[in-house]
């Protein structure tokens, strides 16, 4: 049965709708669509008149470009190392901190504190425990890992900006996935607990699958912000071979205007990822938004 609206609804919603669609078209999609064009183009910000029509060309030279296909897999490893590891860490802590603990409230607490501290005071706290000797570089040689300093390491440098996201961004996850376990109705829990399911029969069959559309929403959401993150990789990364693919674009952009074509086809192949990812999440993220674990 369709749901009839009246003229005055509709113009309202429209009006209420109209600022930010106008606003998302203008800041958006116009600059999108300008940028894929150009990325067709021998274009020259300088002599703009002078553009001329390449096709694939562009393309074709930016994949075979050893700088940029390096630039996109440390991405790629970093995103998925970092949202493997916040998924599973923030999701764990979440529901032992739901729990009926004593102090829960000074445990979530001390958690989320991290995520409130400037990225460039964590990054500087960090470098003093993973230089030669330090506590966070002892600690991993435990499990084979070498006495060095990670972030000056080409072998150790993704991951040492990998541990920062994770351990400022673990409390922020943990959070949303508490108000995602406190929609859970406690009726449920009672009644699994009368027909005798134990901690883990609760966890697996009962939290897991109400909270997983959160939990694909989130990882989305983080996958998305770790891919165009600039700052944290921009404070270690000063080696070019470790260049992430947000680092590898400025530096097409800022090599005196001469490839600028490479660097509107690297900002094309660096956005189609995230769409791809968004149309295969599209269903868990809008479960994850309507179960109330993201607001806001």
């Amino acid at each position: 049965m369709k749901t009839k609206y009246k003229k005055n609804e509709v113009l309202t919603a429209v009006l209420f709708l109209a600022p930010s669609v106008l606003l998302w078209l203008f800041w958006f999609l116009y600059p999108a669509l300008k940028s894929m064009r150009l990325s067709f183009y021998d274009y020259s910000f300088i002599n703009p008149e002078r553009q001329k029509f390449v096709g694939l060309d562009n393309y074709i030279r930016l994949f075979q470009d050893s700088a940029f296909l390096d630039a996109l897999k440390h991405t790629f490893i970093l995103a998925f190392v970092v949202v493997a590891f916040i998924s599973v860490l923030a999701f764990i802590i979440a529901v032992l901190l739901e729990g009926n603990i004593r102090g829960k409230t000074f445990f979530r607490t001390v958690c989320f504190m991290p995520y409130i501290i400037s990225s460039v005071a964590v990054s500087i706290f960090f470098m003093y425990f993973f230089v030669k000797g330090g506590l966070g570089t002892r600690l991993f040689m435990l499990f084979g890992a070498e006495d060095t300093t990670w972030f000056t390491n080409k072998n150790y440098a993704l991951f040492f900006v990998a541990i920062i996201y994770i351990w400022q961004q673990l409390g922020f996850y943990m959070i949303l996935y508490i108000g995602g376990l406190q929609n859970i109705s406690e009726e449920i829990y009672e009644a699994a607990k009368i027909d005798g399911a134990g901690h883990l029969r609760i966890f697996f069959q009962i939290i897991f699958p109400l909270v997983k559309p959160s939990i694909a929403t989130l990882a989305v959401l983080k996958f998305v912000w770790t891919w165009n993150d600039y700052q944290t990789p921009l404070i270690f990364l000063s080696n070019r071979k470790l260049f992430t693919i947000q680092l590898g674009m400025k530096l097409f952009a800022s090599e005196s205007g001469s490839i600028y074509p490479l660097t509107m086809a690297a900002a094309v192949s660096a956005t189609i990822p995230l769409i791809i990812l968004f149309l295969f999440g599209q269903r868990y993220i809008i479960d994850g938004i309507a179960s109330g674990a993201v607001k806001g």
